[in-house]
């Protein structure tokens, strides 16, 4: 975490796509647990957990769409209310996901709360 910011994000996938392929990113934000990037339709996603302590109290996972151009940036948010237990689910996009791809989602965010209890 970065003092004063009282945000924290972690990359799940440790890599970014360059050109044709992925590449590997050497910083200490990675994961040793890291996850292969996600493969929908053509897509290259990439989920990063984050925990929230200024705006809102808990735990985040959003979904962000990595390539090919043009890259969408952030599509899902799933959120663990700390202090109320809601879990939450918003999208940044209007455009069509694969319900598959959702369904992943929400499916492991669920399984990190239930890790975390």
């Amino acid at each position: 975490m970065t003092p004063g910011l009282g945000v924290t994000t972690t990359a799940l996938a440790c890599s970014r796509f360059r050109g044709r392929e992925w590449a590997p990113m050497m910083n200490d934000e990675c994961m040793s647990g890291s996850s292969e990037p996600w493969v929908y339709d053509g897509r290259y996603y990439q989920v990063v957990k984050f925990s929230d302590v200024n705006d809102r109290d808990g735990y985040g996972w959003e979904l962000e769409d990595l390539a090919p151009s043009p890259v969408r940036g952030p599509l899902l948010e799933v959120f663990l209310d700390d202090t109320s237990r809601a879990f939450t689910f918003r999208a940044f996009t209007d455009q069509p996901l694969p319900v598959d791809l959702v369904h992943r989602l929400v499916t492991e965010a669920m399984r990190d709360v239930s890790l975390m209890e």
